[in-house]
């Protein structure tokens, strides 16, 4: 077992807090973070051999997830709806999670292909994780292994979505 097993498994404990109708168990996952030592608790009906420390980091990563919905309701500045109608509304959502979506692979494609990385992102979070780090020392702790995966999601910064739109506004300017 490697030794980021052991983290997951040892990070949290489990309190098994009944069956279902269905014969699903619900559970609630005591966590604490070793970062701050700040306590959270979540309830999931995953299988009871899903580490505790996994659905701690899934339930984070949904949080990014909610975060992503800030960036297209911020950067690319889609507040409201554009009609009340159904097929409308689904319309409108496809075309902003197909815009998000598409500005994240004009990133990665720059990244892969081209070398070419968002330098000031990557930096700002590094400098962010040395602090972290800094001030999880002085009580003692240590961050999450996870925060230092190499293929983390970086967020899109504005700067980007911005050039991103320029410059198709340029072509279809320049094509009309």
């Amino acid at each position: 077992m490697t030794l980021l097993k052991i983290l997951i498994l040892v990070l949290a404990e489990i309190t098994v807090l009944g069956w279902g109708k269905g014969g699903w168990a619900m559970r609630m996952i005591d966590y604490t973070d070793p970062e701050t030592g700040s306590s959270y608790q979540f309830v999931t009906t995953l299988p009871l051999n899903t580490p505790p420390g996994l659905i701690a980091w899934l339930y984070l990563l949904r949080w990014k997830i909610e975060k992503s919905f800030d960036v297209l309701k911020n950067l690319l500045k889609e507040k409201k709806a554009w009609a009340t109608g159904k097929v409308a509304l689904e319309n409108q959502s496809l075309m902003i999670t197909m815009t998000y979506n598409f500005q994240r692979f004009i990133k990665e494609f720059l990244s892969e292909e081209e070398d070419i990385q968002d330098t000031k992102v990557i930096k700002k979070y590094e400098k962010n994780l040395e602090k972290r780090e800094k001030k999880a020392k002085k009580r003692g702790r240590s961050l999450h292994p996870f925060v230092r995966l190499k293929n983390r999601m970086h967020r899109l910064s504005s700067q980007f979505v911005r050039v991103v739109q320029s410059c198709f506004s340029t072509l279809v300017r320049s094509a009309s």
